[in-house]
């Protein structure tokens, strides 16, 4: 063979022995809520009583300063939602609690972990987590006490799976939460 034709022949086969196909941990993303309170809620649904309230013990707490390199948690700066968060700010019916954002690995759900979420104030708990596989998911679990300090909370706790860069919204008759994820520098 000559050799101007056995040089591109020998780059293409190197680079398809050295090529390892991208794994789920190759993605890293941008993670973005808002949970806020309905300010107008009318609801004459019933509430569990706070003994029986979840826990989040095994969730990563990386806005307290433990976390593991997977997360990085984010200032405000670099928020995304911040004109949405504005918008709920200053409509009537809405009372935003809780505003973080953090950039993680995708993972598969045996590899993945949760973030620990927690307004100032500790009026909304729960736990928000990220998985990748053919597709991503979101597992949110939030939680908000209201009333008299009578022990009710109302809840929202469902998977979802995600389109990239589009809002998501978790809906309760008390509170809500908007999710966006989207590719991290992106």
């Amino acid at each position: 063979m000559c050799r101007q034709r056995l040089l591109p022949l020998l780059t293409l086969l190197a680079l398809a022995l050295f090529h390892q196909p991208l794994t789920a941990a190759d993605y890293r993303y941008h993670v973005e809520v808002i949970v806020f309170e309905h300010l107008n809620m009318n609801s004459s649904e019933s509430w569990p009583p706070e003994d029986e309230r979840p826990r989040w013990d095994n969730a990563q707490r990386i806005f307290a300063g433990d976390s593991d390199s997977r997360f990085n948690p984010l200032s405000s700066g670099s928020y995304r939602m911040s004109g949405v968060y504005r918008t709920l700010r200053s409509a009537q019916a809405y009372r935003p609690l809780l505003h973080a954002a953090w950039i993680q690995d995708g993972l598969p759900a045996s590899r993945a972990r949760a973030v620990y979420l927690e307004s100032d104030g500790g009026q909304v708990e729960g736990q928000l987590k990220l998985e990748q596989s053919r597709f991503l998911y979101v597992d949110l679990d939030l939680i908000y006490p209201f009333g008299d300090r009578d022990g009710r909370y109302a809840r929202i706790k469902e998977r979802r799976r995600l389109k990239l860069k589009e809002l998501h919204y978790f809906d309760n008759p008390v509170f809500g939460a908007i999710v966006r994820v989207t590719r991290a520098g992106g």
